[in-house]
């Protein structure tokens, strides 16, 4: 798409998803929120990472649920989040609220820009906005929280399917959908 397309101004939008091993719930939050984005017309890209070692598969569960949407896991190799890619992304997404705090530790001051993906569904504020609206609003909402508060808030965190059954991959991948997709219509409005 072209920069005097997007909605959201002149420079694309990067989202970072995070998880634990980058194997299940972000590989899934990474191409259903590029396939959300896409339909909106929003320029900008989607990648994930996690805490694990990098260079595993996307867990069987996660390529299949994926591929049930249209979606493409095959090719997922899972990768070692790093400074780099928390600094240059608008908003990094994790799975869960500890991660918020583990990203904070691991990279001070990158809870500015990093929220648990219920968190961001509930705190969400209307748009329509353009990619710096969205960076400057991140940085206030997250930044007015101690990622401490969220750590022991496991009812901010997307369930895990890893080691469960192809249902609670299922489970995983609608109610990340449903998340981003709440996030992304209060900011940009419904899919073209």
């Amino acid at each position: 798409m072209s920069a005097a397309a997007n909605p959201l101004g002149t420079r694309p939008f990067h989202v970072l998803v995070v998880c634990t091993a980058n194997q299940a719930r972000s590989p899934l939050g990474e191409v259903i929120a590029r396939e959300l984005l896409d339909r909106r017309g929003i320029d900008g890209w989607v990648s994930s990472a996690g805490f694990r070692r990098a260079g595993r598969p996307a867990a069987s569960g996660s390529v299949e649920v994926a591929a049930a949407r249209g979606l493409d896991l095959s090719r997922h190799l899972s990768r070692t989040v790093d400074e780099r890619l928390v600094r240059s992304a608008d908003l990094v997404v994790t799975m869960q609220a500890d991660h918020v705090q583990d990203l904070a530790a691991m990279f001070p001051g990158s809870e500015v820009s990093t929220m648990a993906l219920r968190e961001l569904a509930i705190e969400a504020r209307t748009g329509p906005m353009d990619v710096d609206a969205v960076h400057r609003w991140v940085r206030e909402t997250a930044g007015a929280r101690s990622p401490l508060e969220l750590a022991a808030r496991d009812d901010l965190d997307v369930p895990d399917p890893i080691g469960r059954d192809l249902d609670h991959f299922r489970r995983a991948a609608d109610e990340i959908d449903s998340l981003f997709r709440r996030v992304f219509d209060t900011w940009f409005g419904g899919a073209r």
